[in-house]
């Protein structure tokens, strides 16, 4: 689970070949053609770490169930759905959301404020409205449409923009 754009919980879907537990680290590692998908993006990548918060987090921040309600228990040892803290993907990632496509070698997302760094050789956001921009680090929200794009003296940030003639 994750929170939205309006911070309401909200699933998290993810298919992949291979899925292991860690949960001393709390950590679901998926690997070979990951596929993640929320309400408003998915994220592709050949390996993706979900590290969930902890177990007692889980709990307070859940809504409590009616009674009699039975709890739809996600994970081992756990109550109900887990929340994620954080996500990497690597290698071959793509997120695509609305109006938008960004391409890199590896992504970091923060649930607590929707943040996702992308990172690697050449990182590049399409925006169907704003074009395309290329830097060494682009960071995007999903609450919202800021991207911040960052890169060194030696790699100058690239934009293609669209122009009305």
């Amino acid at each position: 689970m994750q929170r939205g754009r309006d911070g309401t919980l909200t699933p998290v879907d993810v298919t992949s070949d291979r899925m292991t537990y860690t949960d001393e680290e709390r950590r679901v590692r998926y690997t070979g053609d990951v596929f993640a998908r929320t309400a408003t993006n998915t994220v592709r990548a050949q390996l993706i770490d979900v590290y969930l918060k902890p177990a007692d987090s889980d709990t307070k921040s859940s809504p409590s169930a009616p009674a009699g309600a039975q709890k739809k228990s996600v994970l081992p040892g756990t109550d109900g759905p887990s929340q994620i803290d954080h996500m990497v993907a690597m290698e071959k990632v793509v997120v695509t959301g609305p109006n938008r496509r960004a391409v890199g070698d590896r992504l970091v997302y923060t649930a607590d404020d929707g943040k996702y760094v992308l990172t690697g050789k050449s990182p590049s956001i399409f925006d169907a409205e704003r074009g395309t921009v290329w830097g060494d680090s682009l960071t995007f929200y999903n609450r919202d449409d800021r991207v911040l794009v960052e890169s060194k003296r030696s790699s100058p940030t690239i934009t293609r923009a669209r122009t009305t003639k």
